[in-house]
Parts: C-alpha cells; structure tokens; sequence
C-alpha cells in the first residue's frame, strides 16, 4: 500500500514539473498543441478513464434552458483572490486566498468576520487551504494542504483545534455528517470523521488510479444526505459518494462536450488545459439539487451556464444562465451568488 502511494505521489511531483518546466521541455507537436517532450495529445475518447462502475447517461440529449428573471440585491464587497464560497442560512463564507482566511459576509455584502489568522504555521493559521465546509451550527473546517492539516473553528471565528489526516490532501470538502472528505489523489478518496478521528478509503474509483490521476482532479462538495459530490474540471462526469464511502452514481452531464485534450507523460495522462474547450469551474449543492457551473473556453469571454441536476440519482433537470460571467457560484433558496474576480455580487430570482 505504501509503495502505491509512493508512486502516486511520485507521478503528482511529475506532473508539476512538467507543468511548470517551460521553453527546453515543452515542444509543439503538427496540431500545434504543446505537449512535454516525453509526452503526446490525445482525446479524451481515444482513452476513456476505466471506472470500477458504469457510467450512467443522461435521459436528455441536450439542454432545457429556463428563462429566470433577477434582481441584484446588497452591495458587491472587495476581496482579495475568492477562489470558492458556500452558503449557510443566511451567511456567504468565501476562501479569500489572498489572506488565507475564509471570510463571512450577510447577502448584503456586509462581512460580519473572518476564519483564521492569515498565514503561517501557528495555531489557526494557513498555508494553502484546498478547501472548507460549514457546519449546520456555523463551525468552519478548513482543508490546509501545504500543512497538512484540518483546522477546526467555532462559529464566533475562535480557532478550536486541528488534526492531521494520515494522507496528504490535494482537494477538501465536508459532509453533512460533519465528515471531512478529501483526496489524496483525483482517484483515491479518504472519509475522515472528525468527531471521532477516524478516517476510511473510499470505494476505488478506477481500475488505474496512477494512470487517471493527472486528468480528474476536481473538487467536493458535501450534500445534505450526508454524502459528497465529486466533479471534474475538465471531464464531464459528476460522481456522488455515500457516507460510508461507496459510490452512490457516476453520471454524464447533459449537452456535447468538446473532447478533452489528454497529454500522455509517462506513467499517465494529464489535461492539456491550453487547448481545453470547457471547464466545470464550481459547484453548489441544495437540499435537493446539485448547481453546476460550466465555462466554455475559447468561444467569448461571457460563454457560461448553470445545469441542475437532482441529487438523488444525478438525473438533469434544466438550465439557466447567470445575470453576469461568474468563476463561482453559491445557492440558497432564492438567492445566487456569483463570485468575481475580486468580489462577489447577490442575486435574487424572481
């Protein structure tokens, strides 16, 4: 088990080294794409990830959109670097990586306080958080992976306490269960209960889980059932994790999707995100719908929408467009929340 996350861990440092190396190790192949030296382009389809269960279409073929009318509501407050906000009652929590605080603001944009105490390797404090999750009481748990570590903090904002998970953590989410949920590797998930302190591996996800580690990284929302969405940002499949760790439903999304441009360096494939046509960039999960937000690269600037889908079974339900381009969204009730480069702006459906 330890030689296989060594090798996991070995093929992540691979990637980034390729990823980042630039000029003497990245060439351009005859289509054009650049690709590492060692490595080719090749689409998705050609090499569909083996998952351990079968991927369920969508019923429809493409989308039904829904014409919602929107008012802007509360005033559009600064922020450093959002990276993704979540929505609890009547508060907006944003990952303001600028600071490395998540900060709580009312939905008229009013912050009311903030979580943690900036950077560093102290008590409370964060190196690169990878994700958060709020409890229905308002605890904030956040998922610091450069520390390697679950920081846990009341709902005043006062840091309680922190734990160590046993794997490192690339991605973090929490459940409704007051789980934390985060992944080693894009296809090696880990249930840590943090009431407990225990922690589980979840169901394995594909037959080569080295191979495909490069090509599903994603993110995790928690849902209200006490399980976890697990998304792609550039494949279009959307899985759900059952609180005990086996997986519930891997589903296509609805529309056609442009082929993922896969580079194939050495022990496995990575997105070539250069040549990417979509992103999912962010997903926001209700009591009974799951809010995914989908960007179109290379089209226009503002090519985006939002499909839902029910929670239970993943089926698509219908589509809609945000009143402006957004890079994150948050749902609760009647209210969306599109977040912006350096702000975030409150909508109300009518």
């Amino acid at each position: 088990m330890k030689a296989k996350y060594s090798l996991i861990f070995l093929f992540i440092c691979a990637l980034m080294v390729c990823a980042f190396i630039g000029g003497k190790n990245r060439i351009r192949n005859e289509y054009g794409n650049e690709v590492c030296r060692s490595g080719e382009v090749l689409k998705r389809r050609d090499v569909p990830p083996q998952f351990t269960k079968r991927v369920r279409p969508q019923k429809m073929e493409s989308r039904r959109r829904r014409a919602i009318e929107f008012v802007e509501v509360g005033d559009r407050p600064g922020l450093g670097n959002p990276r993704t906000l979540q929505l609890e009652g009547q508060n907006i929590y944003v990952l303001d990586a600028a600071t490395q605080q998540i900060r709580q603001f009312s939905h008229q944009g009013i912050e009311q306080q903030s979580y943690g105490a900036g950077h560093g390797l102290g008590p409370g404090q964060h190196q690169h958080i990878v994700g958060f999750g709020v409890t229905s009481k308002g605890e904030v748990i956040t998922g610091d992976t450069a520390a390697r570590r679950i920081s846990i903090f009341n709902a005043s904002g006062t840091f309680q306490r922190s734990m160590h998970p046993d794997k490192a953590m690339l991605r973090f989410g929490l459940t409704e269960e007051k789980k934390a949920v985060y992944l080693t590797v894009p296809t090696a998930v880990y249930f840590n209960d943090i009431e407990k302190g225990t922690s589980s591996e979840g169901e394995t996800l594909v037959e080569d889980p080295i191979k495909w580690a490069g090509a599903l990284d994603g993110g995790l929302r928690g849902d209200a059932r006490g399980g976890v969405i697990q998304f792609a940002f550039y494949y279009d499949v959307m899985i759900r994790w059952t609180p005990d760790g086996s997986i519930d439903y891997i589903r296509n999304m609805i529309g056609s999707y442009p082929d993922t441009p896969l580079e194939n360096i050495n022990m496995g494939y990575r997105v070539d995100t250069q040549d990417a046509r979509y992103r999912v960039n962010d997903v926001s999960v209700t009591k009974d719908n799951i809010h995914v937000l989908v960007i179109f690269l290379k089209e226009n600037s503002n090519a985006h929408v939002v499909d839902v889908y029910n929670v239970d079974g993943g089926d698509y339900k219908y589509s809609y467009k945000l009143p402006e381009y957004s890079r994150g969204i948050g749902v609760s009730g009647n209210n969306i929340v599109g977040l912006k480069d350096t702000t975030f702006a409150v909508w109300e459906r009518k």
